[in-house]
């Protein structure tokens, strides 16, 4: 153990800490703004510093390992007084635009502006670094507000395993942080996980809006059927600052209604079919041994992945399509038949966490005609001062109400259509593969062998590993995004490090969601599907990319 002082207090540590996390175990608060826990921890911005005594230099406490005996200083003036300093130089480089910004009341950047007290008149009003607005179908960049913090590149090679934004400084006194070439993301090999949104301190990434094309559907003749993704509601109060809603489900449906949407229904239908049809392909790959292991394809982020970067999987990703899409073919049809039109008449909006799934509705095969993310939703609410009073659903018209069931994993759900009492127990498959998780349950007379990959980065880990250890598995339990998709892209944008809003969200969601074995499902609805005629499957093909 390591004795040290900080701000004349004796701290303990563990060998190999860094100042910054022995500080934090001590309620002792360092400002960071760079700083991403195991992601970048690089000491870039400046803004950690801390003073060691017999030190002549300022050193970052991100990235310093504590030794024995340090005396440390977190706020002596010379440190506040270079933090100041470093908040100016990033202030007079950065467009602000405060009332317009999508990251609103969650920017880390205004935040520590606050904190340093950083007023405006203290540095020029700037027009950012680089006047440059580029828009993508899912992601958007304003390179007027970036400060160099270098997150999104980090993340972007780890947790999206694309690597597609770089640091360019070729120009020197003007680098630059942007996807390769300087072009859209839809054009890079982007996935649009959304990482790189998620850890962005400033609001220079961003969710492409979609609120003009969701007003131009209110105002149509069109019928405009909303459906919902249960992972909306264990995240939404994060963008209004609001405690969790534990009838959230009565908040949701009454944002929608106030915004004109005719009808609205969750997405446990499409569940329901994407286990249905995943089951029957699972089942028939196990009798002819072929395409081998299976893999989930119901993750937008994921096959994007597998399509640019390891296309020798395609063939085992699963032929279905997402249960969105699935779920939205049925609603045309079946609105479509009541109400006597035609089924262009009518107009499905996917309310969801998934933010690649913005991307994936430029397909033309979709289903879907709109996706609004549930950042993008709460964002909308507020702007328009509507009113989050959640109301009693007899006083509400959904589509057709169904209760919300557990579907964080695909094989759980067919585990659980197969009327097995069994709960999987995932655990790592070795230290040096802590994000990988095997488990194995007896399905269809067999032995079954499954893998669990929660994140585009660990994608591409399952592959070193797999190569490795010669393991096999007959199941893949595969999501583009780290932590699985309740934590997809599209979800409300937090300046609280990334652990504790993902543990919450998962409390959250528990809260929200029963085991499908306990569910009386919804038969009138099922019969309604019973007879339609859906096209379920889809392709996969290598897809082209800039380099």
């Amino acid at each position: 153990m390591i004795k040290a002082t900080i701000n004349n207090k004796v701290v303990k540590a563990k060998h190999n800490q860094t100042i910054l996390a022995v500080a934090k175990e001590n309620g002792i608060y360092i400002p960071t703004l760079c700083y991403l826990k195991k992601y970048n921890e690089i000491g870039y911005c400046r803004l950690c510093v801390v003073e060691i005594k017999g030190n002549k230099n300022l050193i970052s406490a991100c990235n310093t390992i504590l030794e024995s005996g340090m005396e440390i200083n977190t706020n002596s003036k010379k440190v506040l007084n270079s933090r100041r300093t470093t908040l100016k130089l990033l202030s007079a480089n950065h467009r602000f635009d405060c009332f317009n910004c999508p990251r609103e009341q969650q920017c880390n950047f205004y935040e520590q502006l606050k904190y340093h007290e950083i007023d405006d008149d203290e540095y020029e009003t700037s027009s950012g670094r680089h006047l440059c607005f580029i828009k993508g179908n899912a992601v958007t960049q304003d390179l007027s507000k970036c400060i160099l913090c270098k997150r999104c590149v980090s993340v972007c090679q780890t947790q999206g395993g694309a690597n597609v934004i770089k640091f360019n400084d070729d120009v020197g006194y003007r680098p630059r942080v942007s996807p390769i070439d300087k072009v859209s993301f839809d054009k890079t090999g982007c996935t649009s996980c959304g990482a790189c949104i998620r850890t962005c301190p400033t609001g220079t990434l961003q969710i492409t809006s979609s609120k003009e094309q969701l007003e131009n559907f209110v105002q149509s003749d069109n019928i405009v059927v909303a459906q919902i993704s249960h992972y909306v509601y264990s995240a939404l109060h994060e963008e209004i600052k609001k405690p969790f809603f534990q009838n959230n489900q009565e908040v949701v449906y009454s944002l929608l209604e106030q915004i004109g949407i005719d009808y609205y229904v969750d997405d446990n239908l499409g569940i329901d079919l994407l286990t249905h049809y995943q089951e029957e392909e699972f089942k028939d790959r196990l009798e002819t041994n072929s395409n081998l292991p299976f893999i989930t394809s119901d993750s937008p982020a994921l096959t994007s992945y597998v399509e640019h970067y390891q296309p020798q999987y395609l063939t085992n990703l699963s032929t279905v399509k997402p249960a969105y899409q699935l779920q939205a073919e049925a609603l045309k049809k079946i609105v479509a038949k009541e109400k006597e039109i035609d089924v262009s008449k009518v107009k499905v909006i996917s309310i969801t966490q998934c933010l690649s799934a913005k991307n994936q509705i430029t397909s033309e095969n979709s289903n879907v005609d709109l996706v609004l993310t549930t950042a993008e939703l709460g964002k909308y609410a507020k702007r328009k001062k509507l009113s989050f009073t959640p109301v009693p659903l007899k006083k509400l018209k959904p589509l057709y109400q169904i209760d919300n069931l557990l579907s964080n994993s695909a094989i759980e759900s067919i585990v659980y259509s197969n009327d097995q009492n069994e709960i999987l127990n995932f655990k790592s498959v070795s230290k040096a593969y802590p994000s990988l998780k095997e488990a194995t349950t007896t399905l269809f007379g067999k032995k079954i062998k499954i893998l669990a990959v929660m994140g585009n980065g660990a994608f591409k880990e399952m592959v070193e590993f797999l190569a490795e250890s010669n393991k096999k598995y007959h199941f893949i339990e595969a999501r583009g995004c780290l932590g699985g998709c309740i934590n997809g892209g599209g979800q409300p944008q937090n300046i609280k490090e990334l652990e504790k809003v993902f543990a919450v969200r998962e409390k959250n969601y528990q809260k929200l969601a029963v085991s499908r074995r306990n569910i009386k499902r919804n038969v009138d609805f099922k019969n309604k599907v019973k007879n339609l005629s859906l096209n379920y499957k889809t392709t996969f093909k290598e897809k082209d990319f800039i380099k």
